[in-house]
């Protein structure tokens, strides 16, 4: 690379006047700079960073003096993401060929630019990544025509960034709309001026806060005696250590908002990685969950193949072996001995290569698909507008709830009184979202209705009994005597119904405040909730396809492997369903007494023998077709945040070495109650919890032990109603309702606090009253799940019917905003490309992220066992004294 480009802020002009040949050469260019081959085309924001944008860059010397007319300068189509293009302007940019035909046919001077930053600068400065310097030039280019004497309504621009690694940069191309004029070449001071106000931009914001910090140093030293100065210099090292430690902590928790550009993905490389995923999308399974455990063997064979052939790669291999240096580092905090050493090294990398082969799999699945969309911008504004205003709500799942618990509770032989009694004391524990008298009024109604005629659910009503406060042996006794149960089906429904309980007691964070509590904890700890898709039976939509299973018959022209696959999963949706081994046979073999179903034995067999998931909707939509039947969808599906114990039990443990850091008495008690339950979320004895609370409290001693949140301090659940309402397969309109309202606002360009402050609006000005932990897992789950759809290059959707049913609740009349982009068939045939590259930035940057964290987490544990060894010597003193 030149020298030139060395420097903190490189700037080249240059200018093409009005030819034949220069036109051709302007149009290429365009075309090279916006859809090139690593060119950001504007749809990456997402939390790890990852991109799947086309990587083949050359050198930025070598791409500086490329003619823009060679091959080069007219990459196809083919390799590039499911986006056109990357240009960007001050207004919309539709399509290169517009900008093309504008520039065909003008008259006038062109004038190219590029502006480039050394990548530890762009980091620093936020600039390594295309939303900045889309800011900046929106802002800066009126002014740089300005100074060329070209007026902000006569100009006309655009520019592509491009994510190189080491000098990020942009390419800026512009005109006159009507030329005027005449000089091509820029003059020394025209040159200087420009770059002075592009560096006041980039710089601006850093150069004000050094000024902010050097004036308040000045004015401090100005009103202090000098006596007094040793202890002002000693204060002001003091605050900057304490600013490096801020960073050191934002690190070790995961905050950091870039670990850098990955390395280049080489043409080679590259079609070696999207073979290797084609050959694997091939032969992975077109239906169930895409998790690697649930992989057949041939999948799990390749997948492993394709994580290790990546990670030997060398661009790949120096940040694995810096992280393992950290891992190491780390590890002899506590221990010397190689083999513990050697088993956190293992660790370690098999952490990554579970990470590894899950984004193989993924990457593999989705070149599969063949769904992309893109946001009308126009109508995307529309629908935030209305959103907004709404004033719709979705029904309260808590009234079903209480009303089905009655229901069955009547079955079971309960009273009216004996309900009043039983809800009261289950008020006391558990926030129902009903009153008393709500609940009354409600037992009164359905004493005044004959008895329903259903089945007693025995789940259900076992949950409501231990949720109200009866007694393991009150339970016991009911299941036997009103039920009709032996002792093991009673202890069965018993011990589901304390899992049930457990449940409840779920604790949950969001990741604002799991930062606030790491922050006044003084640790810095990875969140340890993740996304998870679970499903609910509908119990009349499973009743019905089970009746109808008695008159389905196979179309006449399947074949025996059609055949084959459709029995397994009608066996295998059996037992989702909940249907006993017994009872799929039954069924299975009836069906098989009325058609062909080629060994049927083997396929019950199997089924019985691995673990299974819920069928996905187009598997039943197909298989419901084949045996001619009509049956709705029996299982409702809800992404929920699930706690990773495992995860919080590593996290505790540091937790209870930190020294708090907060000063507020308030704070502290808030910062106390969240660290009692954490504790009695992987602790089972409360003694063990309030000693560590206590031991804790005493570092800081901020709360006298009185005021200390201990375990005896239970607080009322909030996920009772939840976990019941799965029992009694309600749907839950409101998690429904707050899901897809945030996934469409995401989709629509809003950042997080943006989607959460318009979701909570609603909920206050609707009437909806959705508690705010119920608020918080929503929205959490479909932030994440956005995350990941945006991470594989496309944009958040829902069904069309999911839509209106969300405008609908809402009670407002949005247009669709999503449209089918006839480019992006072009882009099916060769979607492995684009994966591939997703695949090759997602590792670099994850095993990057490790390394920084982990570095991180280093330093702060030895900062840790310091201060630990300094508390145990000065008590150990005063013990003496």
């Amino acid at each position: 690379m030149s020298k030139a480009f060395d420097s903190p802020f490189f700037m080249h002009l240059y200018f093409y006047k009005p030819s034949a040949e220069n036109t051709s050469k302007n149009m290429s260019h365009i075309s090279y700079i916006g859809m090139r081959p690593g060119v950001d085309l504007g749809t990456e924001k997402i939390l790890d960073e990852s991109a799947l944008e086309d990587n083949f860059e050359l050198d930025l010397e070598e791409e500086f003096y490329i003619s823009p007319d060679s091959a080069a300068g007219h990459v196809k189509y083919a390799h590039e993401r499911p986006r056109s293009h990357g240009l960007f302007s001050s207004d919309e940019v539709n399509n290169v060929k517009e900008v093309q035909q504008e520039l065909n046919s003008h008259k006038g001077i062109v004038w190219r630019g590029i502006l480039s930053l050394k990548e530890t600068d762009a980091i620093r400065l936020g600039y390594d990544d295309r939303e900045a310097w889309e800011d900046m030039l929106r802002s800066t280019v009126p002014l740089m025509a300005n100074e060329m004497g070209i007026p902000e309504s006569n100009l006309r621009w655009v520019a592509a960034f491009h994510q190189e690694q080491g000098h990020p940069h942009v390419h800026l191309v512009l005109w006159e709309k009507d030329p005027k004029r005449q000089r091509g070449l820029l003059t020394y001071p025209e040159t200087k001026e420009i770059k002075k106000m592009f560096v006041s931009e980039i710089y601006g914001e850093e150069r004000l806060r050094l000024s902010q910090e050097k004036t308040a140093e000045r004015d401090l030293i100005r009103h202090i005696a000098k006596e007094d100065l040793v202890k002002t210099v000693e204060l002001m090292r003091e605050v900057r250590a304490e600013q490096k430690q801020v960073e050191l902590e934002m690190k070790a928790a995961g905050a950091v908002r870039s670990v850098g550009i990955p390395p280049k993905l080489y043409k080679e490389t590259n079609v070696e990685l999207a073979r290797k995923l084609s050959d694997l999308s091939a032969i992975m399974p077109q239906r169930g969950r895409l998790s690697y455990k649930f992989m057949p063997d041939d999948v799990k064979t390749k997948v492993d193949e394709i994580s290790d052939w990546v990670l030997k790669q060398p661009a790949q291999r120096e940040p694995l072996d810096k992280y393992f240096n950290a891992v190491e580092m780390m590890t002899r905090q506590y221990t010397f001995k190689p083999e513990q050493i050697e088993d956190a090294k293992n660790k370690a990398f098999a952490d990554i290569q579970k990470r590894v082969s899950q984004i193989v799999l993924k990457a593999a699945s989705e070149s599969q698909k063949d769904n992309f969309m893109n946001v009308v911008p126009e109508k995307a504004q529309v629908v935030i507008e209305q959103f907004s205003q709404a004033t719709g709500a979705p029904e309260d799942v808590s009234q079903a709830v209480v009303r089905n618990s009655a229901q069955h509770l009547r079955l079971l032989g309960f009273s009216k009184e004996d309900q009043i009694e039983l809800f009261e004391s289950w008020l006391k524990q558990a926030d129902l979202r009903m009153n008393a008298i709500e609940i009354n009024q409600l037992l009164d109604n359905e004493y005044n209705q004959p008895v329903i005629d259903t089945e007693l659910n025995h789940s259900s009503v076992s949950a409501v009994l231990k949720f109200s406060g009866k007694s393991d042996q009150e339970i016991i006794g009911l299941f036997q005597n009103r039920m009709g149960l032996n002792s093991e089906e009673a202890a069965a429904l018993l011990q589901n119904a304390e899992q049930d309980l457990a449940e409840s007691k779920e604790l949950f964070m969001s990741e604002k405040d799991w930062i606030r509590f790491n922050q006044n904890m003084g640790t810095n700890e990875a969140y340890p909730w993740r996304p998870e898709e679970i499903s609910t039976v509908i119990p009349e939509a499973k009743q019905s396809f089970v009746e109808n299973l008695g008159k389905a018959v196979f179309e006449p022209e399947m074949t025996d492997q059609e055949r084959g696959w459709t029995a397994y999963c009608m066996a295998v949706g059996l037992k989702q369903l909940g249907l006993s081994s017994d009872e799929r046979k039954e069924i299975m073999w009836e069906f098989a007494s009325k058609n062909h179903v080629p060994d049927l034995n083997r396929i019950l067999e199997n089924v019985e023998k691995v673990e299974t998931n819920y069928l996905k909707k187009p598997t039943w939509e197909k298989i419901t077709k084949d045996i001619g039947i009509k049956t709705e969808y029996p299982w409702s599906i809800k992404e929920v945040i699930v706690l990773d114990r495992d995860k919080l039990a590593e996290a505790v443990p540091n937790m209870e070495k930190s020294q708090p850091k907060q000063n507020d008495k308030e704070e502290a008690k808030w910062t106390a109650e969240q660290f009692v339950q954490i504790l009695k979320a992987i602790q089972t004895d409360p003694k063990h919890v309030d000693d560590k609370v206590k031991h804790w409290n005493s570092k800081g001693q901020l709360l006298d032990e009185k005021e200390l949140p201990l375990s005896n301090a239970d607080k009322r659940r909030n996920d009772d109603v939840e976990v019941i309402r799965k029992h009694f397969g309600i749907k839950d309109a409101q998690n429904e309702t707050v899901s897809n309202f945030a996934k469409v606002m995401f989709a629509a360009g809003l950042n997080s606090e943006e989607v959460t402050k318009m979701v909570k609006d609603w909920n206050v000005r609707s009437n909806a009253n959705i508690p705010e932990s119920k608020l918080d897992k929503a929205l959490t789950s479909a932030e994440k799940y956005c995350n990941e759809i945006k991470a594989w290059g496309r944009v958040p959707y829902i069904s069309k019917k999911d839509f209106q049913n969300v405008c609908k609740t809402l009670r407002v009349n949005a247009p669709w905003m999503w449209k089918g982009d006839r480019e992006f068939r072009e882009y099916e045939r060769n979607a492995a490309m684009g994966m591939a590259q997703g695949v090759w930035k997602s590792i670099w940057r994850g095993i990057e992220q490790e390394r920084v964290q982990t570095e991180a987490k280093g330093k702060i544990l030895q900062q840790q066992l310091i201060r630990e060894q300094v508390y145990r010597q000065q008590q150990s003193e005063e013990q003496e004294r």
